[in-house]
């Protein structure tokens, strides 16, 4: 580089220069390499080395062999972000949707056992379509439409009819309110059922026995149904995975670090014996959960903010806070400010 700018003046002054765009280019591909031991003329390592031994057998006193040089290595680096960029998407897509199929299944969970705390003495028969079957049929309500929906409006209004229809009837009027309910009723449980596929051999017996119920509740009776346990309709504290004891939460300088990371950052961290390079590229607006990707878009972590601050804290992480300021701009910006120190010391008092 220095042959360069001796024999072209506006090296240093042009941020466009192709030696400086070519060794600016060479450098932000190598931050994301990893050596996994590919040295084919087709691997990153392999144009890496094709471009530095081009410069340095073919360069004498043409420039404009950066330009060719930087040209198809650039290329070359343009068809893999493309492959990359693709690749990630697919990641963060599967992600997401993981993540609003957890949503759901909490609040769905949620609400049903809201229904079952409020009324605890609920017959098995209606413990079981709510937990096997009326479960699904809100899932998919919440995940096609949302909360706010008509579909998911009807499948909550549907639990209140069916909670209020085994209840014990005691006054004429209810008996004849009832009566007139239970077609329109079993009417919206076997849509929704059918909705989701629900068996059908195995909803016949829960209607058989949602019948029973609704015979005891038209002569006043509860005591000769079957009272289901008070254990959740739908365990609430449902997961994507196994279970792991998270560490513990410290608030510090390394948690802040954590949860100021953005999308695109760069961080390099420890795992086992060797240091890993991942790029931020999805982050939960719901839980703290973060996902890392190589440079070929490919996920290499998916760890919490918290985990990073572990991290963080052990000295085990550290961001690759240049990568995005190109390599001759930081070195120049080096040197200036070294010239600066130095002649500042040899200043006269």
């Amino acid at each position: 580089m220095l042959k360069v700018a001796v024999l072209d003046r506006s090296f240093f002054g042009n941020k466009h220069h192709p030696a400086r765009r070519l060794l600016n280019t060479l450098a932000r591909a190598a931050m994301g390499w990893v050596d996994d031991g590919d040295r084919s003329a087709k691997s990153l390592y392999g144009r890496i080395e094709t471009a530095v031994t081009r410069i340095l057998n073919d360069f004498s006193d043409d420039v404009g062999l950066f330009a060719l040089v930087y040209d198809e290595f650039a290329s070359f680096i343009e068809r893999e972000a493309r492959g990359a960029e693709v690749a990630e998407e697919r990641i963060n897509q599967v992600t997401r949707g993981q993540e609003q199929l957890l949503i759901a299944r909490r609040r769905v969970a949620e609400v049903l056992n809201d229904f079952r705390i409020a009324q605890p003495d609920l017959p098995l028969a209606v413990v079981n379509i709510l937990r096997e079957g009326w479960h699904d049929v809100m899932l998919l309500a919440y995940l096609r439409e949302g909360e706010e929906s008509v579909a998911w409006q009807h499948a909550f209004a549907a639990v209140e009819e069916l909670i209020w229809s085994v209840q014990p009837k005691v006054e004429p009027s209810d008996r004849q309110r009832l009566l007139k309910s239970i077609p329109d009723l079993l009417k919206k449980l076997r849509d929704g059922l059918n909705n989701i596929s629900f068996d059908q051999h195995r909803a016949g017996q829960l209607f058989k026995d949602l019948q029973a119920c609704h015979i005891a509740a038209l002569r006043g009776e509860s005591d000769t149904i079957e009272v289901a346990s008070l254990d959740e309709v739908v365990p609430e504290g449902v997961s994507l995975g196994a279970e792991v004891e998270p560490a513990e939460v410290i608030e510090d300088e390394s948690l802040e670090r954590a949860a100021a990371l953005e999308v695109g950052q760069w961080l390099e961290w420890q795992c086992d014996d060797a240091w890993v390079r991942g790029k931020l590229s999805w982050r939960s607006q719901v839980s703290s959960n973060c996902i890392f990707v190589n440079r070929k878009g490919m996920k290499v972590a998916e760890m919490t903010v918290n985990d990073i601050a572990v991290l963080f804290r052990g000295n085990n992480a550290r961001l690759l806070d240049d990568v995005n300021t190109p390599l001759m701009d930081r070195a120049l910006d080096a040197m200036l400010g070294a010239l600066r120190d130095t002649g500042a010391a040899s200043a006269p008092a």
